[in-house]
């Protein structure tokens, strides 16, 4: 009969309620359900409330012994989503105040039945309020240690063999599809995200070409940048499994990357770890993470198998560090070592801006492709960012087509020169040798060819899928343009492609569906709107 203030399991602070059975939080009347560790937190301050709780008996709290996780920075994200949940900031703190390098301190009132720790209810004997103050703590203490009991028995049956290796994580499925979410610029300087997207850019591009996951594009990984959603959300958002995530920061003048692989729907990490290196060589270091990665995903040709692999060489109870020796293997002079780190840097910057695709975004990355060219005459990928800038322009009728197209092929020719395994490049060919050149046979080749080279490759799925729809062959054009909307679910321009073979197949009202769909997801890209009014002016539609 009594309301939920008195319960002696419920308790309130400021505008809030949490009730310690079912983890259940209300802010101002909304109902939040906290996931596990901040609710952990919460209750662990609570516990001591107005005291010190330092991270090191949060993180013991939190992960039993063995667990292969960034101990740090798993901390602070589970502290900020608390803090969501919450309403609160590190700021202005309401409720959980952080003490520099110490810990978090629980600073607001909590009451139980209506009263205030330390005070007594004028409605209540004080006998009666303290009572069912200490029940509170009794009870509380004995969740903890029956969570404890838990994580003890739980560890006991994995040494003894009852919890297989191949089921660590929620379910026995092996992992079979991955995204990479940006990574956080913890550099402390805002004017490095083009540096901290650029290395998430070229993990996903590598990852996706050197592993047999399914990977997300980058299109779809970057929605994300920023995001208060939940992994759990993510990952059914974009049908995924597991994600990578982590940071950019600085540790003593060297680049650190940390990086974790979780499973999505459990939202636990299955590995970490830290790399460190000087930020001149940031590709050969980023060629490193990825090549141990993914030499670990093609052992014994499991996905789930190498993924074990990876956290059996985590050693238990810590993240495992990798230091990458700055100095390179090889006679190079100090002067080329800087005018590689130059033209690295520069094309960093030119992927940042191309990556916008507006014709301002365009221009400046075109302007950045080029000075990394001039100080480094042989970096590939820079001229695959200039032939994908200088077809973007055209494509996107920023610029007449006919001095942009040959300057693209140009680029992506001297791309293949340097490195003939180099998809993006090939696809662009493709295009151009089709589109400017009338090449159908050429460009065919060119398009099986990136995608034999990367599967993963959105794009390359995408530019073939239209290439088919204009040939006539749309069953084809829509297994390719299926595929890279799979690759690319939340990409408007990769999405639309399908309403060609519905087009060209006179399916009119799927090509309508495709178009409305991508309209919900960006109502303003003009080329979803105008081919929803062509569609409907050739259907008869209103």
């Amino acid at each position: 009969m009594g309301s939920p203030a008195r319960n002696p399991l419920v308790l309130r602070f400021a505008d809030c309620t949490l009730d310690l059975q079912t983890a259940e939080l209300r802010r101002n009347g909304h109902r939040i359900i906290l996931q596990d560790q901040p609710f952990q937190i919460l209750t662990t301050l609570l516990e001591k409330p107005g005291q010190l709780v330092t991270r090191e008996e949060l993180i013991k709290r939190l992960w039993p012994s063995g667990t292969f996780v960034d101990f740090d920075q798993s901390l602070n994200k589970a502290i900020a989503r608390l803090r969501e949940a919450l309403g609160d900031s590190a700021e202005s703190p309401r409720f959980v105040e952080t003490l520099p390098r110490k810990g978090y301190r629980w600073i607001v009132p909590t009451s139980n039945n209506g009263t205030t720790s330390g005070q007594q209810s004028d409605q209540e004997q004080p006998n009666e309020g303290t009572s069912n103050a200490r029940f509170t703590v009794w009870r509380l203490r004995w969740l903890y240690l029956l969570g404890i009991l838990v994580f003890v028995a739980a560890g006991m049956l994995w040494k003894s063999g009852w919890i297989s290796t191949s089921r660590r994580r929620t379910g026995s499925t092996p992992i079979r599809s991955v995204v990479v979410l940006p990574l956080q610029n913890l550099l402390g300087d805002p004017s490095k995200e083009y540096l901290v997207d650029g290395i998430t850019d070229s993990l996903i591009t590598e990852l996706a070409r050197s592993t047999p996951l399914h990977v997300i594009s980058r299109t779809s990984a970057m929605h994300y940048k920023g995001t208060n959603k939940t992994l759990p959300t993510i990952a059914r958002e974009l049908n995924v499994d597991s994600a990578i995530e982590g940071s950019v920061s600085e540790a003593e003048g060297s680049l650190r990357i940390n990086l974790q692989l979780i499973v999505a729907e459990a939202d636990s990490h299955l590995w970490a770890q830290a790399y460190e290196g000087n930020g001149r060589h940031i590709l050969a270091l980023q060629n490193q993470i990825v090549g141990e990665i993914a030499a670990q995903l093609r052992a014994n040709g499991s996905s789930e198998q190498a993924m074990v692999g990876i956290a059996s060489t985590a050693k238990p109870g810590s993240s495992h560090y990798a230091k990458f020796e700055d100095a390179p293997k090889g006679p190079e002079s100090a002067e080329r070592i800087a005018r590689r780190a130059e033209s690295q840097d520069l094309y960093l910057r030119g992927l940042y801006y191309s990556n916008k695709t507006t014709e301002e975004g365009l221009k400046k990355g075109i302007s950045y492709f080029q000075q990394a060219l001039s100080a480094d005459d042989q970096n590939k990928l820079a001229y695959v960012g200039l032939a994908e800038s200088y077809s973007n322009m055209a494509d996107l009728g920023f610029t007449s087509v006919k001095p942009y197209y040959p300057l693209a092929k140009d680029a992506a020719l001297k791309a293949l020169a340097l490195d003939e395994t180099l998809a993006q490049a090939h696809s662009m060919l493709g295009w151009i040798t089709y589109t400017y050149d009338w090449n159908s046979d050429r460009a065919e080749r060119e398009f099986l060819h990136a995608i034999e080279l990367n599967p993963n490759y959105s794009v390359g799925h995408a530019l073939y899928g239209e290439y088919l729809a204009r040939r006539g062959r749309t069953a084809e054009s829509e297994q390719q343009l299926r595929t890279a909307a799979q690759l690319d679910p939340l990409s408007p321009p990769v999405v639309t492609e399908l309403f060609l073979p519905y087009y060209f197949s006179r399916r009119y009202n799927l090509a309508i569906d495709v178009s409305r769909r991508v309209l919900e997801m960006d109502p303003s890209f003009e080329q979803a709107r105008d081919q929803l009014i062509f569609l409907y002016e050739l259907s008869g539609k209103s």
